[in-house]
């Protein structure tokens, strides 16, 4: 029977009021299914990296670990490469493409390098179950075949232990820029074990041999292959494949965040008002500056160090016509001293909360010295624990990460110290504890001065520079 004019016009009602009368039918959909066994959180990760040799596979890891080591998580990487050479110690082993591992041809090659490789799962399932959160798989995994292996594998594994259920997404890395590829072959033959006492040119011929083995089999990750994660060129483009999980879509944002440009990071830390008014006390006693009031000392105080920070940025740092981003605290202090700094430069400016100073709860003057033996998790007086910090100031950490300009940071002591152990690749807690260095002492005493960042063969190194008073 046809269906009449009000119940057509009905539907179309419901359709734009947004009402979805199948919605509950949807439940029992494959891809409802799939989202349903996806999204529950899994206590233990497994990151199973994918992508030929030289894509930069080994990198994202090392990144992602500093990363979520810096959240506090316990993470760990497992390479398939170091488990062979760890096995072939003391051995007269050659290394080169010549061997059979490498050669995809040759079957007793293949079947020992697919052993070295569970070997190296079973020590990551043991360490994650005794220990760890987070584990890489780091190998090629180039094949469907060997994906499926770890999957049941894992599963296996945690059938026999207590049921645990272990989370498992797959990272495939792909590279097809020259320039990169390039860099990456350089760096892999001036630092493997593989290439010791090959001349340069012999082991890049190698090296190239080698991977052209692993694409006459490689196969990418396919939608069916369950969670994965593809990025091109480490900064191209990124695509993910049901991704649900709390800590998967924790590694996801970083992931976005990553490219390869290099550019210096700034961080300047305000001094807090206790230490300020001691501060210009002193400098009101020897004569320097004259004020009738603490709130003239306070003001005296953030007028000095925005014309400081300005002149710096104007005549001697390396921001001094680069267009650059400015991120800053929403204090008054920061607030002058970025408004100075925009006045003299081409910045782009963003003022972010979580750059605020730690929260000490109700008795905010009691001695910061008694922060430097909390714990992670530990919070001071009813305020924040270090661990709430390092979970605000990601926002504003994967805001640096993005960035391909430098990065000059306004904040405060503990979130500039929070900062300092992420590029670092230090412990938060070891940061707050007593400065022990120029980089420490930077963020942590009353001199006005600015720590820079510089990457430098995939570490960063530190520089202070002292701000001297502005020329009147």
């Amino acid at each position: 029977m046809p269906q009449c004019i009000g119940d057509s016009i009905s539907a179309a009602m419901d359709y734009y009021d947004g009402v979805d009368a199948s919605s509950s039918q949807n439940e029992g959909s494959d891809s409802f299914t799939a989202r349903s066994q996806l999204t529950p959180d899994n206590a233990k990760l497994i990151i199973a990296m994918v992508g030929m040799p030289c894509c930069g596979k080994s990198s994202i890891a090392r990144r992602l670990v500093q990363f979520l080591s810096w959240k506090g998580l316990r993470v760990k990487i497992f390479n398939a490469g170091k488990t062979r050479r760890q096995k072939d110690a003391g051995k007269s082993q050659d290394h080169s493409s010549s061997n059979s591992l490498f050669d995809t041809r040759d079957a007793d090659g293949q079947a020992l390098k697919e052993q070295i490789a569970m070997d190296t799962l079973d020590a990551l399932l043991e360490w994650l179950h005794c220990t760890g959160e987070v584990a890489f798989f780091d190998a090629t995994n180039s094949t469907a075949k060997r994906r499926r292996a770890i999957i049941n594998r894992v599963a296996a594994y945690g059938a026999e232990h207590n049921k645990t259920q272990y989370g498992i997404v797959f990272l495939e890395s792909l590279c097809n820029d020259p320039v990169i590829l390039e860099a990456s072959l350089l760096n892999k033959v001036r630092t493997s074990p593989d290439f010791a006492g090959m001349n340069e040119e012999e082991a890049l011929t190698d090296l190239k041999r080698r991977i052209a083995e692993y694409e006459s089999v490689y196969e990418p990750l396919q939608q069916t292959e369950g969670s994965w994660i593809k990025v091109m060129n480490m900064c191209s483009y990124v695509v993910a494949n049901r991704v649900y999980g709390r800590l998967t879509r924790t590694v996801l944002p970083f992931v976005c965040s990553m490219h390869t440009s290099e550019r210096p990071i700034f961080l300047i830390a305000l001094v807090p008002r206790r230490i300020e008014k001691e501060f210009l006390r002193r400098e009101e006693s020897r004569g320097m500056i004259k004020t009738d009031s603490d709130s003239s000392l306070e003001n005296e105080l953030d007028a000095d160090l925005a014309k400081r920070l300005a002149a710096w940025v104007r005549e001697k740092s390396v921001l001094k016509d680069k267009h650059f981003c400015l991120l800053a605290s929403t204090q008054p202090t920061a607030l002058e001293a970025a408004a100075a700094v925009a006045e003299v430069s081409r910045c782009t400016t963003a003022h972010q909360s979580v750059l605020n100073p730690l929260y000490r709860g109700p008795h905010p003057d009691l001695e910061t010295e008694d922060e430097s033996h909390l714990d992670f998790t530990e919070r001071f007086g009813g305020g924040e624990s270090y661990a709430d910090l390092v979970h605000r100031l990601e926002t504003s950490l994967l805001e640096i990460e993005a960035s391909i300009e430098p990065v000059l940071v306004i904040s405060h002591a503990t979130p500039c110290r929070a900062l300092r152990a992420y590029f670092l690749g230090l412990p938060v807690v070891k940061c707050m504890e007593a400065a022990s260095s120029d980089g420490a002492s930077c963020l942590a005493d009353e001199r006005p001065c600015v720590l820079e960042l510089n990457p430098y063969r995939g570490r960063y190194e530190e520089t202070v520079h002292f701000l001297e008073p502005a020329p009147q």
